[in-house]
């Protein structure tokens, strides 16, 4: 299967793709995520038209640690951190937070961005390979079940790049809080 990524043999593969601004599917908690660099504009645009989804929603970006999204949030105290980590471990969660003004539009919800600190290995190995955060969109079309395989991601998107792996055996989307209202959105 050319379209497999085997991390981290095939680093230069997977940095290759991310440079050119090209999407990429690969496992996180709960489901296979679409991936691209939130940095780039085009790619975001090529995520938004291949999921068929309103232009409007934001996205998801996930990181291995709270320093990697030091570009993508505004400064919060260690404590407001620590609560957050403690919450993340009980069930993934993703946390709505206020967003750097640089950021995409595109990404961004009301200034406010959603942000997940990943723990799984492979997660932490995709930040490293590409010394960024990424953006975290379930692998499906807008209104259907999100790929939980890498057959399941080859059957909605046959020729897009799959970072090999499996997700967490967890059955249902991570939660999102918005951190200042403390209010669960999912």
């Amino acid at each position: 299967m050319s379209n497999l990524i085997y991390l981290p043999a095939d680093k230069e593969k997977l940095q290759t793709i991310f440079n050119k601004g090209e999407l990429f599917a690969y496992p996180t908690e709960t489901v296979f995520g679409l991936g691209c660099d939130y940095k780039n504009e085009e790619a975001l645009k090529k995520l938004i038209n291949l999921k068929q989804r309103k232009a409007n929603k934001g996205f998801i970006i996930i990181a291995d640690s709270w320093e990697r999204l030091a570009e993508i949030i505004l400064p919060i105290p260690e404590s407001e951190k620590n609560a957050m980590d403690k919450i993340n471990k009980t069930y993934p969660t993703t946390f709505l937070l206020k967003a750097q003004n640089n950021l995409s539009n595109l990404i961004k919800i009301n200034n406010k961005v959603a942000v997940r600190i990943v723990k799984l290995e492979l997660i932490q190995i995709i930040c490293e390979v590409l010394n960024s955060p990424l953006i975290s969109s379930s692998a499906n079309l807008s209104q259907q079940s999100p790929a939980r395989t890498v057959l399941e991601v080859q059957l909605h998107f046959p020729n897009l790049p799959i970072i090999a792996g499996k997700i967490k055996a967890i059955n249902k989307a991570s939660k999102i809080l918005d951190w200042e209202t403390k209010n669960y959105l999912r």
